[in-house]
């Protein structure tokens, strides 16, 4: 017994085998709509039967007998047949391929030439789809990445095999745009560029941003004197697989330098730069937390300072005070000490584990240095 690898057909020996398939019976059998015309009539000669399926589906829509298709002009699929005619008249146009709306239906279309024995083209082979779901997902992503684009908010995305950035909304393209001369790339050279030129240690974000149970993650980067806050955020299937990040980030420059002087106005004195009262008592309350034998504690209060400032005015007062506080800063230099402004003229040194005649022969020093 013999099996036909083309039919599935079992065979007995000396059977007779099957007859070469004709191109109807291959186009009858084809899962996508297969239908066929004559190039002198531009009339359809023949039509397969998911074809005939598929125009039942949207009858309403093209307002023709589906099962009388065959010997009717292409014409009545076009709002311009000329040009259809036109297009089919010429051999060398094809194959081609459109997308054509028909109604409310759109419709995919693919012709390719039939060339005759003689090599002659009389014929050609449309092969068509209804593409009206996949249109109206097409343009639900396009309405998404729209409002994306307009979004004040700048976001990327990046595949998760090649780390390299796969959509950029406007916003990223503008924002950059500002920082063009520290970046390693141009703002519009952004799209298939790797996220690594970004990073000092790509590795690390790359191992960060490979496994989606890292994120989200937030970050803080420098490019150059700018600072970039990001977050990365996992992007899902419908199934729950992971499709890689997105990345959303905004300049942060101005933010940083003012939390930095909030900070600084909270902990150190404005007229000084010393550490302030609140930073002593932290500094402190720390030190006797560790329970450190020898911390050495050193107060010091300028006399007569009321005067300087009642004679002389408070910016000569002001003035003296910062150079009080330099020359404190020089001679507490070491590692580990720590010299703050009370408030007024009074100040104060924290010393670290030091003998109480060092600390005495050290309380003396300052007095001298001042």
């Amino acid at each position: 017994m013999t099996k036909c690898p083309f039919s599935g057909v079992t065979l007995s020996p000396g059977a007779a085998r099957p007859g070469p398939v004709s191109f109807a019976q291959i186009c009858d059998v084809m899962p996508i709509g297969a239908m066929t015309c004559d190039l002198t009539t531009f009339t359809i000669d023949y039509a397969n039967p998911y074809s005939i399926e598929l125009l039942h589906s949207i009858r309403e829509t093209i307002g023709i007998d589906p099962d009388q298709i065959i010997g009717t002009s292409i014409d009545v699929f076009h709002k311009n047949p000329s040009y259809q005619r036109e297009l089919l008249s010429e051999p060398g146009n094809l194959p081609h391929k459109a997308r054509i709306r028909f109604g409310d239906e759109w419709l995919d279309l693919r012709i390719h030439p039939l060339p005759e024995p003689d090599g002659q083209v009389r014929r050609a082979l449309l092969v068509w789809s209804i593409a009206t779901a996949e249109v109206l997902k097409e343009q639900e992503e396009y309405r998404l990445l729209r409002m994306i684009d307009d979004m004040p908010v700048a976001v990327m995305t990046v595949d998760p095999a090649t780390y390299c950035i796969t959509y950029a909304n406007e916003t990223s393209k503008r924002t950059l745009g500002q920082i063009d001369e520290h970046l390693p790339l141009k703002a519009a050279d952004l799209l298939g560029a790797s996220i690594d030129v970004f990073h000092k240690n790509p590795a690390h974000q790359r191992r960060l941003l490979a496994d989606p149970a890292n994120l989200p993650h937030n970050a803080r980067i420098k490019v150059g004197p700018e600072v970039l806050d990001l977050q990365a955020s996992a992007v899902r299937g419908t199934d729950g697989a992971y499709l890689g990040p997105m990345l959303t980030w905004s300049l942060v420059t101005q933010q940083v330098a003012a939390e930095a002087r909030i900070q600084q106005l909270a902990h150190y004195d404005t007229l000084t730069g010393l550490a302030n009262r609140t930073t002593f008592r932290e500094h402190l309350g720390a030190a006797l937390a560790r329970g450190r034998a020898g911390l050495g504690l050193l107060f010091i209060d300028l006399d007569r300072f009321k005067i300087v400032n009642d004679s002389h005015g408070h910016l000569v007062g002001d003035a003296l005070l910062r150079h009080v506080a330099d020359r404190l800063r020089v001679a507490c230099a070491r590692p580990g000490m720590m010299v703050s402004r009370l408030g007024g003229d009074e100040f104060a040194v924290l010393t670290p584990e030091i003998a109480p005649a060092d600390l005495a022969a050290f309380a003396q020093g300052l007095i001298d240095t001042l």
